[in-house]
Parts: structure tokens; sequence; C-alpha cells
């Protein structure tokens, strides 16, 4: 009895090197090389970091919105995120992403998710009400303060002044996609775990964890509850 032999492809994405739709593309490769006949079947991944928005769209169907946001460096740079209904799939990487920069422009005391926020109000303004922004990628470890700017501009060079509550946020529900279970601060927090693949010296790593700590310890002042320990909240740079 003859069967037909049937593969499916499911490969993530290899780091600065390779896509997950370039992956699957070489196996599949590979694979027609020994069985011509095989039916093949390739579904691109994403751990939340890059091509996440093309996984999704792969899988649950939708669009890709094309945008202009800034990178990391405050730069113009051409986005995009993805829209499913009334969901909106947002990849930090495609605007606040490691990617984005050379080698010598890493620097996380420079870096920021401002792109990340416009790429939410622009998702917000196209009438999402649901976000999941897929945190993964990213050259930045400022808690976030980056996106919220561009939010809600409550924010004024760092230090938080007021934190009125946004119009723009009401009946919006947000939804985080991370694989990292990291808290914001401390040893294994955001500055001390990922902040040195995104260029930051020893020396950066104390400052930007102490950055955390005053930033989580305001946002409990105000808040009246502390999440800085929660699991993945050290995810792409504290934006968890």
């Amino acid at each position: 009895m003859n069967y037909e032999l049937k593969i499916v492809l499911a490969i993530d994405s290899f780091k600065n090197c390779m896509t997950s739709a370039e992956a699957n593309d070489a196996a599949a490769e590979g694979v027609r090389d020994v069985h011509p006949d095989a039916k093949i079947l390739q579904m691109p991944v994403s751990d939340g970091g890059e091509g996440w928005i093309e996984a999704f769209v792969a899988a649950k169907g939708g669009k890709i919105i094309e945008v202009e946001a800034f990178d990391p460096l405050m730069r113009p740079v051409k986005s995009q995120y993805a829209i499913c209904g009334d969901t909106a799939v947002i990849e930090i990487a495609k605007a606040s992403g490691i990617a984005l920069l050379k080698p010598h422009e890493l620097n996380p005391l420079k870096t920021n998710t401002y792109g990340t926020g416009q790429l939410i109000v622009n998702a917000i303004q196209n009438g999402c009400k649901n976000i999941i922004v897929g945190l993964g990628g990213s050259a930045t470890s400022d808690c976030g303060i980056g996106m919220l700017t561009a939010i809600a501009e409550n924010f004024t060079n760092g230090e938080i002044t007021k934190i009125p509550e946004s119009q723009l946020l009401r009946g919006i529900n947000f939804t985080i996609a991370t694989d990292v279970n990291n808290p914001l601060c401390g040893i294994n927090g955001a500055a001390h775990v990922f902040a040195p693949q995104k260029g930051a010296t020893p020396q950066m790593i104390e400052i930007l964890d102490a950055n955390a700590k005053q930033f989580a310890e305001k946002m409990a002042a105000h808040f009246g509850y502390d999440r800085s320990n929660n699991s993945g909240a050290g995810a792409a740079g504290g934006l968890g």
C-alpha cells in the first residue's frame, strides 16, 4: 500500500539570520530533494518576536497595515502591524526592534519604544478594540515609557509628572505575547538578563535596573499596587 508523505514545517526564526518563512523554505527545499512527491505544509511561527504578525495572519487571517513610525532612535521607518476583525496584532520588533539598528548603534540608554506606541495609536484609530502585543526582539530597556509617551504624552524627559486617565485607552483590551517570565527588576530582571544583548555595558545595566526600580515605585505609588514582580514584567526591556 502506498502512502502519501505529508510534512508540516513550522520553524521559528533565527535571530539576525533567517525569518521563519525563510527557514521553512530552506527546509522544504531539502525535503523535496529527498521526497519530491511529498505534500508539504509550511506554517510560519513566532514566539512573539520577529515574524509575529506574519505568523498570526497565516494562522488566523486578516491583513497587514503599512504605517510610518519611529525606530528605537526616533528615526522614521516603514513599519507594519496586522488587523483581524477588531483585533490588532502589534510586533514590537517592527518599530522598536534590534534588527532596525546597526551593531554600533545599540545602546539601551538611548533607545525607546515610542514607535511601538505609534502603532498602537494607529490601530485604535482604525477601530481596534483588542490589542495583542508580541514582545520579542526589542532594542530597548525603557520600561515601555516611550510607548506610553506616544499613547498619552504623560511623561516629560523620562520623569513622570502626571498620569491622567487616557480617553484613548477606554474600552481597549491588551494582551501580551511573550515566552519569558522574568520580573522587571533585580538580578533576573530586564536589565541584568536582556540588556547585554542590546549593547549594555555592566555600568549601563546598573543604571537601567535602578531606573526600572524607580519606575516601578512610582507606578505602585500612583496605582496602589505593584506589578513589577509579575511573570513577564521584564519582557521587552520592561514593556511587559
